[in-house]
């Protein structure tokens, strides 16, 4: 009886051993789960807020960029405006006192006495002679010499402004001279073109047109404001000659050898 209850004994004990590392396996368990969930939550939020900085950070770089875009878009408008407007003086006193001055031998025959020799405020404004075709436009060299001569200013623009305004005034020098050449070749060399039909077109050759008559007026192609601040604007109704209702004139082919009269009655005329 004794050895069976001491049996008996032996396998409660080790029945409530069992339990015990049963329970202790379990606590462990439940123990290691929710530390392992609780890392898992908190590695999940660190995520979370990594993706929200990161999201942020995109989003500040990207507004930040829009609003530097703006600022270069606004700059160089401005710079393109205050530029273009410049261009206007610029070329009033290039051609007053360089084109139509004998200060430089170069310019002034080029342009006072050949162009205004050529072309005179009659049925000569038109291009008659082939071999003139050259004395409309500036030589090829003239672009990038004028370039180079407003270059101080443009780094000096691109000092308060940046790169948007070196761009601006740069594309503004570059759009005038254009302009310069292309409507003077149409002034002089008609052909019916769409924009020899505009209004404004029409304005600015009858302006240019005077200018051929007055030698000392009407000295802006493009934009006539510094004519108009400076006092050297006339326009037709200012004048007793209106702009002469004529046709241009068949082109001829004559020797290059011959010298046009005009020239002569010209270089008279700045003497004076």
């Amino acid at each position: 009886m004794k050895t069976r209850g001491a049996h008996d004994d032996s396998a409660g004990r080790r029945e409530n051993v069992g339990r015990s590392i049963a329970i202790l396996i379990s606590v462990l368990t439940i123990w290691f789960v929710r530390l392992e969930t609780a890392a898992f939550v908190v590695e999940r939020c660190n995520a979370s807020k990594q993706t929200e900085k990161t999201i942020s950070a995109k989003g500040t770089y990207t507004l930040t960029t829009i609003q530097s875009v703006g600022q270069g878009i606004l700059a160089g408008g401005v710079s393109f405006c205050i530029f273009f407007m410049y261009v206007s003086f610029f070329e009033w006193a290039l051609h007053k006192y360089i084109m139509h001055t004998p200060i430089f031998v170069y310019p002034f025959q080029a342009h006072a006495l050949t162009h205004h020799g050529l072309f005179r405020a009659d049925h000569s404004y038109y291009l008659r002679r082939e071999q003139d075709v050259p004395k409309v436009t500036f030589a090829w060299w003239n672009a990038p010499g004028l370039f180079i001569l407003n270059m101080p200013l443009l780094f000096l623009a691109s000092t308060v402004g940046g790169v948007a305004t070196f761009i601006g005034g740069s594309t503004a020098l570059l759009l005038n001279y254009m302009l310069y050449e292309y409507l003077h070749w149409c002034m002089h060399i008609p052909q019916g073109r769409w924009i020899e039909r505009t209004r404004a077109f029409q304005f600015l050759k009858k302006h240019h047109y005077l200018h051929h008559r007055y030698a000392l007026r009407n000295l802006n192609v493009v934009l006539p404001l510094a004519d108009w601040v400076m006092g050297t604007l006339i326009t037709a109704s200012d004048t007793e000659n209106f702009f002469p209702l004529i046709s241009p004139q068949p082109r001829v082919e004559q020797p290059e050898t011959e010298e046009s009269p005009e020239i002569g009655l010209i270089a008279q005329e700045m003497q004076v």
